[in-house]
C-alpha cells in the first residue's frame, strides 16, 4: 500500500511539473529511455562495489577503472573495431582491477588507500593520450595560423602552446590536482 502510494504522489508531481511548466520533453518515454540509457554504468559500477565489499574489499577506485576501460576501449574501438574495443576495454578495466588486488592481497597495502592511490593513477595514465592529442592540435594549428604572418596571432599562439603544454600538468577532469 504504501509503495502505490509513493508511486501515485511521483506520478501527481511529474504531471505537476509538466503542467505548470508547459515542458512536455519531461515525461516523455525518449527521456526515460535516455535516463535508463545513460544510467547503465553507474548501475554496473555499484554491482561491481556491491560484489566486491561481499568479498569484503573495499574498492574505491572502481571510477578510475571505469575510465581507464573507457578510454582503452574507445581508442582501440576507433582503430581496429567495435569487438577489439570491448575486449580492449574490459583487459584495461582488469588491469587497473590487478594492480589494486596485487597491492593489497600481496603487499598488504589498506583497502582504501590503495583504492585513492588506483582512482588517481588511472586518471592520470588515462589522460595522457589527451594530452598528447592536444598537444598535437596546438602545434599543428599554431603552424598553421603562423604561416599567415600576422604578428598578433603568432604571438597568440605561442602562448597558447605555452600555457598548455607547460603550464598545465594533464589531467581528466578532476584527476589533475
Amino acid at each position: 500500500m504504501k509503495i502505490l502510494r509513493y508511486a501515485t504522489m511521483l506520478v501527481f508531481i511529474l504531471a505537476s511539473i509538466r503542467i505548470i511548466t508547459g515542458a512536455s520533453d519531461l515525461t516523455s518515454t525518449g527521456t526515460a529511455s535516455a535516463a535508463l540509457l545513460l544510467s547503465v554504468p553507474i548501475v554496473l559500477a555499484a554491482l561491481g562495489g556491491l560484489f566486491s565489499e561481499r568479498a569484503g574489499v573495499v574498492n574505491i577506485g572502481l571510477e578510475g577503472m571505469m575510465i581507464m576501460g573507457a578510454w582503452a576501449g574507445g581508442y582501440i574501438g576507433s582503430q581496429h573495431g567495435p569487438w577489439a574495443g570491448l575486449f580492449g576495454a574490459v583487459v584495461f578495466g582488469s588491469l587497473g582491477a590487478l594492480v589494486h588486488a596485487i597491492a593489497t592481497v600481496t603487499f598488504g597495502v589498506d583497502h582504501v588507500v590503495s583504492g585513492v592511490a588506483n582512482q588517481y593513477y588511472c586518471c592520470r595514465i588515462s589522460s595522457i593520450p589527451i594530452y598528447a592529442f592536444v598537444s598535437r592540435w596546438i602545434m599543428a594549428w599554431s603552424i598553421t595560423i603562423s604561416r599567415n604572418r600576422n604578428y598578433f596571432t603568432e604571438w597568440f599562439t605561442y602562448l597558447v602552446r605555452w600555457s598548455v603544454l607547460w603550464m598545465e600538468e594533464p589531467g581528466y577532469f578532476g584527476c589533475n590536482r
